[in-house]
């Protein structure tokens, strides 16, 4: 039986181990970590994937010592090293409607097209992280659900890493029969943990 929410499962696959954390939210919203495995890794090398069936049973290793007797389903896995990349873009819609009130599909068809910045074809997109709204020249808005304009820009910071080292990593972790539910960037998931409550 797989586990499903609301357990949430992470995944480190490091140069020397493999880390599995199992949690799941407390009635207060907070998390309880219920489950946690590691695993030596002798599949990576600097950061990078050199042996995917080493990997992958370091990963099965894991996450048995994790799981216990139930199976998991799908993680967040992390994933770091001196490839990932980041840099500023911005997007632009219209909004076309008569009342020209912005809703969550303006802002989804603003965040699309800042992600058409200019990638070398080694690179994808890990996160698009948004850092400021304008709305016609309206600057500094947090959020512009259900303001009035003709126009919705964006700014947004945009996290890349090598698309070869990410499917690699898609890669070990299916084969160790698990789905990726997204793939994390860890510097943000360690700024997020520390930053916020």
């Amino acid at each position: 039986m797989a586990r499903t929410i609301p357990y949430l499962v992470g995944i480190d696959i490091g140069s020397s181990k493999i880390g599995v954390l199992i949690a799941q939210r407390t009635e207060a919203g907070g998390l309880e970590v219920v489950g946690r495995g590691l695993a030596p890794n002798r599949g990576c090398r600097r950061g990078n994937i050199v042996n995917v069936e080493a990997t992958v049973a370091a990963l099965k290793q894991a996450c048995e010592e994790a799981e216990g007797m139930a199976g998991i389903a799908s993680a967040y896995v992390g994933i770091a090293g001196d490839d990932v990349r980041s840099l500023n873009s911005r997007g632009m819609v219209t909004v076309a409607r008569q009342n020209r009130e912005i809703s969550h599909q303006d802002i989804r068809r603003a965040l699309d097209a800042a992600k058409n910045a200019p990638l070398p074809p080694d690179r994808e997109i890990l996160h698009v992280i948004p850092q400021e709204f304008i709305v016609d020249d309206q600057e500094g808005i947090n959020d512009p659900i259900g303001m009035l304009g003709r126009r919705l820009d964006v700014l947004v910071h945009l996290v890349t890493g090598n698309a070869t080292k990410s499917r690699t990593l898609l890669t070990c972790v299916n084969r160790a029969g698990i789905e990726v539910t997204e793939l994390v960037f860890e510097p943000l998931a360690t700024g997020e943990a520390v930053l916020t409550p």
